[in-house]
């Protein structure tokens, strides 16, 4: 068991530095770029990751940066490792995960429960690939659910308030959620929260992903539409400022309160120096990740080869 939790302490340290670089990266992004880009940074995270394990295997002989080496090393790894009550500490992190994975399971069960009470009818007309469904609630946004047969949650109270051309832009928003896995990536994240109970990065990325993920939906509606669809996307924002219920399991068409945001970010101009910064901040997020694997690698490779020298002298 304390074998698993000084790996797991060791995973955690590295995950923590990749979305250490993320959430850098993803601030000079928004600074510098449409906001939208931002999201493009999180594919970092499996590459980064996958690099990682690769690099980790490799054997090499000394560390490629003996500073970088030297601090991680001295005063994160070999502290971690040094810790002799592994099985408190992993009773206390298991218990805590199984009850926040318990609860989790129980939200959805919850949600699907409060939305059979609350669904209507199919609302049929609607031009849509998924399932669009009429609920009955005031403060409801459009959202999506469903894991296997997903759905579109579309409140009738908006069908009256909203012109046609702006329901169609509402139901392309959600049906981007459905196309880029959004349901199942942001499972990942509770998950890995749940998880990773202990670590506030976990949190503040989870967030922020949501985030860049609403504004990323509304570039793949608008990266080719008129004028005025951009006019009628933006009012239909406006028209839907008083839907509260923003539940963090649906992927929702109003999260985390960014509106103005969204509104700006339709009419702010492209930048022709994003893809380059793009590439850059991907290049840093894998590279600084990678280096840690190796120094790690590096430093474990050492240490082996103490041991052995130990053994042979015994």
């Amino acid at each position: 068991m304390s074998e698993f939790l000084q790996d797991f302490w060791q995973f955690n340290i590295e995950f923590s530095l990749l979305l250490s670089v993320i959430l850098a990266a993803r601030y000079a992004v928004r600074k510098t770029t449409r906001t939208y880009n931002a999201y493009l940074l999180w594919l970092s995270i499996p590459v980064g990751i996958l690099m990682a394990g690769m690099m980790s295997m490799i054997n090499f002989s000394e560390p490629p940066v003996a500073a970088a080496s030297y601090v991680v090393q001295s005063y994160v790894v070999q502290p971690a490792r040094s810790v002799d009550s592994w099985g408190l500490a992993g009773a206390v992190w298991a218990g805590v995960s199984a009850l926040l994975l318990l609860r989790l399971l129980f939200q959805h069960l919850q949600l699907r429960s409060d939305l059979r009470r609350i669904t209507t009818r199919p609302l049929t007309g609607l031009s849509s690939s998924y399932p669009v469904v009429g609920i009955d609630k005031d403060d409801f946004s459009p959202a999506v659910y469903g894991f296997v047969q997903p759905k579109i949650y579309f409140p009738e109270q908006l069908l009256e308030q909203l012109e046609p051309d702006q329901i169609t832009l509402i139901i392309q928003h959600e049906e981007h959620h459905i196309h880029q896995q959004h349901l199942w990536l942001n499972l990942a994240w509770d998950i890995a929260v749940c998880c990773l109970w202990f670590n506030p990065l976990a949190y503040i990325a989870r967030q922020s992903f949501r985030h860049d993920q609403e504004l990323f939906c509304d570039y793949l509606v608008l990266h080719k539409s008129s004028q005025g669809d951009q006019r009628s996307y933006g009012h239909a924002l406006l028209s839907t400022v008083s839907a509260t219920h923003s539940v963090s399991l649906l992927c929702s068409w109003k999260t985390f309160n960014q509106l103005e945001e969204r509104i700006m970010n339709i009419k702010r101009p492209g930048s022709r120096s994003s893809k380059l910064l793009l590439t850059l901040f991907g290049a840093a997020i894998v590279g600084a990740t990678s280096l840690y694997a190796v120094s790690a690698s590096a430093y474990d490779a050492a240490e082996e080869t103490i041991e052995h020298e130990h053994e042979i002298e015994n």
